[in-house]
């Protein structure tokens, strides 16, 4: 038996480990080819996935002009990129053909990806290009018309006392009880974005399978969930009427205003998902928010076109989570809320409730109109549970203990929630009362009318003062004539 070289022995342990590199390399998935700027996004999905055994992803496919493409066809502006998509997937047998679902008002997926190789599939792929995690957020929950002089402008005789009549204030929420007696007539619009990651236990709250819904119906609130009912406390703040009295101040800030009541909150059945909230319990997916939005945009859009004397005034989301300390623009709700600024619709959002110095996500958004939470007297004092940064909150509105609607099979019930959650929809009632006052003016401008007027007070966050504003209204505006001119009202109430 002859013996081998020493250079063919050579040669055979090269060759066998290249086969034990290329066996375990499709053992552990091998690394994709990265686009610029998707290492450290692929690094972090992938922590995530380690961690928690799956990760649902959020991806791009094609340009983002929702404006432009809205206008082409209002129903399903992607339909023909999502179907091609779609197509190419299923025949190329990915993994990820069976857990992409796709948005319907905006170019954005959402994967489920439970394993290494399926990370890999998605960052490969030619079409759908990975952005962020599909993030979710949950309700921020924890008699404000006195503190704020809301009747001054209600009651005022001057051409800009107003209600809030011919706006609508579109509400992201878990729905709305319109058969509430608080809310009775001010259904405007309603639809449902809910949804459904494939290999969660999840249910979809939309009255159509599987995600998206305009049917009568869609907008209507959950229950049975821990956060059902949210929705219909934030509405009756922004918009609710007192069904017998109509000198009452109980009422919502624009008591003439109608409601868009937009659900965009998934059920999750697991306790793992839920943490410190009793199971089964509702939280939103980023690409709902998209989606609500859109849709959003679309009515306001066509409202304008139509000639309508109905316009939508503002889009209120009550929800968050996290800590930011800087604006988070590369947030995609960023370009939904643009869209939203060209058509003179104000987005506010909560700041979040976890007391930090900051802001909640998407309240981080530089265009979004972020609200922090104060008590309700004279005097305003930020409540504890307030988030609050000097550049990232634009105004406070009093968010403890505030009375409003909740959903009840009675349809009269009413209880008082604390939060930034009952801060925000104040503030979008607001600027629904300034579209009356001001016609003709921006949404940046009337956020200046409601800072300049607004009543000053000092807060603490890490130890440093720092000066806010809770809004406060006037019977009448005016400019100043010194100084800068900002507004101020021409009899203080």
């Amino acid at each position: 038996m002859s013996s081998s070289s020493p250079k063919n022995t050579l040669k055979n342990f090269f060759a066998l480990s290249a086969v034990a590199v290329m066996v375990i390399s499709l053992l552990a998935g091998s690394l994709p080819t990265l686009a610029i700027g998707q290492s450290q996004l692929y690094q972090d999905l992938k922590a995530q996935l380690q961690k928690n055994g799956t990760v649902e992803i959020m991806s791009q496919f094609g340009a983002d002009d929702s404006q432009a493409d809205l206008k082409q066809n209002p129903t399903k502006p992607f339909g023909d990129q999502e179907s091609q998509i779609k197509s190419r997937l299923e025949k190329s047998q990915k993994s990820i053909a069976k857990s992409t679902k796709f948005n319907t008002y905006s170019p954005y997926s959402s994967t489920t990806v439970t394993s290494l190789s399926e990370l890999n599939e998605l960052f490969e792929d030619s079409d759908l290009v990975p952005i962020s995690e599909n993030q979710l957020s949950q309700p921020d929950l924890i008699n404000s018309n006195t503190a704020m002089s809301t009747a001054s402008l209600w009651n005022s005789t001057s051409p800009k006392g107003n209600t809030g009549q011919n706006k609508i204030i579109a509400i992201l929420d878990t729905g709305v009880n319109y058969n509430h007696e608080f809310l009775v007539g001010k259904k405007a619009y309603e639809a449902c974005f809910s949804f459904v990651a494939v290999s969660a236990t999840q249910s979809s709250l939309c009255s159509a399978y599987p995600y998206a819904s305009t049917a009568s119906g869609s907008g209507l609130d959950c229950l049975g969930a821990s956060g059902c009912s949210h929705g219909t406390h934030v509405a009756g703040i922004a918009a609710g009427k007192d069904p017998i009295s109509t000198t009452s101040l109980m009422n919502g800030v624009a008591k003439d205003a109608k409601i868009m009541a937009i659900q965009v909150f998934t059920q999750f059945n697991s306790q793992t998902d839920c943490g410190t909230r009793p199971a089964p319990c509702i939280l939103s997916y980023n690409t709902a928010q998209i989606d609500a939005l859109s849709y959003v945009n679309t009515v306001a859009s066509n409202l304008i076109t139509t000639g309508s004397l109905e316009r939508v005034a503002s889009s209120n989301l009550s929800l968050g989570g996290g800590n930011n300390t800087s604006t988070c623009d590369t947030n995609p709700l960023k370009t939904r809320i643009d869209n939203l600024l060209t058509n003179n619709v104000a987005t506010t959002i909560s700041a979040g409730n976890s007391g930090q110095f900051g802001v909640a996500s998407p309240a981080c958004i530089s265009s979004a109109i972020t609200v922090g939470a104060t008590d309700n007297s004279t005097v305003p004092v930020i409540a504890s549970f307030s988030q609050a940064h000097p550049s990232l909150v634009d105004i406070f509105a009093p968010g403890v203990s505030i009375n409003s609607s909740i959903n009840s099979l009675t349809n009269n019930e009413y209880q008082n929630y604390s939060g930034t959650s009952m801060s925000a929809p104040q503030v979008a009632g607001a600027f629904a009362l300034m579209q009356n006052a001001f016609p003709l003016h921006t949404v940046n401008q009337n956020l200046q009318v409601l800072k300049d007027t607004g009543t000053s007070f000092v807060y603490n966050r890490n130890g440093v003062n720092y000066t806010g504003k809770r809004l406060k209204f006037c019977p009448d505006y005016i400019r100043s004539k010194t100084g800068t001119k900002p507004w101020v009202c021409v009899t203080p109430v």
